[in-house]
């Protein structure tokens, strides 16, 4: 789950609860006033009839309004109006006002029932000496009508609430990490051809000055290392290269002479492969900090990419029977902007990777085609696959999946390096995928035209 999504969780439930506790303490707030209210109504008709019963009035004692009935503390009746005399509750012997609820039909008495014949007294005890008391109870059926109309009024009001948290919650989330998503925008503009770009400082010296002054600070020092890096291989490369051409037109000059014998040739010939393979290294090292540093290849110019695919697929013909691949195609005619030497270079790494790697009697498939405004160029070869703790490690430098091919093949590691910043300098994107076992593909999406 995203920071984001996170975020909003938790600010809307912090104000849910908020809501849920505000509209609680509403409810039972209103709820006791309302109580208390009949409590106090009970009050002064116990006093009053504890006055006329003194004075013998029994006028007033029934009212038909309330249940009336004076008890001893051995449970004999002493007094009860009709209301009592036809329903029955139950004498508790307690300070406060309780609830009760008994189920009543019409013909026997009409006092406001509900829908299923039940009626809802509010009763009190009053003492009334040392051995009497007055059970005194009204009906409330109307006043619980009327609590149970206030909670829904009110869980109208807590939807009605949770709509707006809704709103407010996205607003408030995006008000709070709408400096992390600009950080998060230009952080990922951020790669090894641009470490010297800015992330822009709030004015304003909170957390988020300090966090991004801090990664200024870390770009800085890595746009600094990376350009030492760079300047060393390249200065190394290049150092190497004219003595390295040297020894190899040298040797070659050894090899055919006539008057070295056939066991120093053999010898001479493996000094002179051990070169080639560190001729080509230091080649593909200045090709790759090139293609890094932005430094050449920008001479684009529309070609057809199927004409070129096809003429290095004659060159490869060889190679593929010698192994017995078979080679499937399946290409569109389509034209494209960019580096006719680049896009050469990018396809035969490509499609020596899959020859390489694919099994004795495997397949090689070659696809082209339009795909909107991209073109698609797909290379799959059956045989061992990727495994999913590798795949992500394959486009950087030096990185084999099999360490033995250095050796055995003469590779370095380089190759899908330069096919990475190749596609990058063509505006485009290259994905993997492979189950690790039976197959690999490779799907290099260029622009069509690259304004």
């Amino acid at each position: 789950m995203s920071i984001k999504n996170r975020v909003r969780i938790l600010i809307f439930f912090s104000f849910t609860t908020l809501v849920i506790l505000f509209t609680l303490t509403i409810f039972f707030y209103m709820k006791n006033m309302i109580y208390k209210s009949v409590d106090s109504e009970l009050d002064v008709i116990a006093k009053n009839i504890k006055n006329n019963l003194l004075s013998n009035n029994k006028k007033f004692i029934n009212n038909k309004n309330y249940f009336i009935k004076v008890i001893t503390s051995s449970n004999n009746t002493l007094y009860e109006n009709n209301i009592a005399k036809r329903i029955y509750i139950p004498f508790y012997n307690k300070k406060d006002a309780y609830n009760f609820r008994l189920k009543i039909s019409k013909e026997i008495l009409d006092i406001g029932q509900d829908k299923w014949g039940e009626v809802l007294f509010r009763v009190k005890i009053y003492k009334l000496n040392s051995e009497t008391f007055l059970l005194l109870g009204k009906p409330i059926e109307h006043i619980d009508e009327q609590i149970v109309q206030l909670s829904k009024i009110l869980f109208i009001m807590f939807l009605l609430c949770l709509i707006i948290l809704i709103l407010i919650t996205n607003w408030l989330t995006d008000k709070i990490l709408s400096p992390f998503q600009n950080i998060i925008k230009n952080i990922s503009k951020v790669n090894s051809s641009n470490l010297s770009m800015k992330i822009p400082v709030p004015k304003e010296k909170d957390e988020i000055y300090f966090l991004v002054s801090s990664l200024n600070e870390m770009l800085e020092r890595l746009d600094k290392q990376f350009k030492r890096e760079k300047e060393f291989m390249s200065n190394i490369s290049h150092e190497l290269k004219t003595p390295l051409t040297i020894i190899l037109l040298s040797l070659e000059k050894l090899i055919q002479n006539s008057a070295i014998s056939e066991k120093d040739k053999k010898e001479i010939v493996q000094i002179y492969i051990t070169i080639q393979r560190l001729s080509l290294l230091i080649k593909n090292l200045l090709m790759l900090l090139s293609l890094e540093s932005n430094m050449q290849f920008k001479n684009f110019k529309k070609m057809n990419l199927t004409c070129l695919i096809k003429e290095l697929l004659e060159i490869y013909d060889i190679k593929i029977k010698q192994k017995k691949i078979k080679l499937e195609k399946n290409m569109e005619e389509i034209f494209i902007v960019g580096s006719r030497e680049l896009i050469k270079r990018m396809f035969m790494n490509l499609l020596d990777n899959a020859i390489k790697y694919s099994n004795k009697n495997g397949i090689v498939k070659i696809n082209l085609y339009k795909e909107d405004i991209k073109v698609v160029l797909s290379i799959y070869n059956s045989g061992k696959g990727i495994t999913s703790d590798k795949i992500y490690l394959i486009f950087d430098r030096f990185y084999q999946i099999d360490q033995s091919r250095t050796n055995r093949e003469g590779s370095f590691g380089l190759g899908l390096s330069i096919v990475k910043e190749i596609v990058k300098v063509h505006k485009g994107e290259i994905t993997v995928d492979s189950d690790g076992e039976t197959y690999t593909e490779f799907k290099v999406m260029l622009p069509i035209n690259m304004e």
